[in-house]
């Protein structure tokens, strides 16, 4: 019987995947300009858009960094 740690690696290239977490943030920065310096001014903009860089790069190590690994089948079946 595997354990459940067996079913989840870590994935050591995620390099490319934080750059496009990193590419997204870039894409919406021009939003938080248009959108909320106008209504709201420049320090709720900068956190707005350091919480958007945090957002974005949390939500890509949970979803890319961390796989499940599908069992194959046919393989070492029990």
């Amino acid at each position: 019987m595997r354990s459940a740690s067996a079913r989840v690696r870590v994935q050591t290239d995620h390099t490319s995947w934080m750059a496009t977490s990193l590419l997204l943030w870039l894409c919406a920065l021009p939003l938080v300009g248009l959108l909320v310096l106008p209504w709201f001014g420049a320090r709720v903009a900068m956190i707005v858009a350091a919480g958007l860089l945090l957002a974005s790069v949390t939500a890509c190590y949970a979803i890319c960094a961390w796989q499940v690994a599908e069992p194959k089948r046919g393989v070492d079946d029990d």
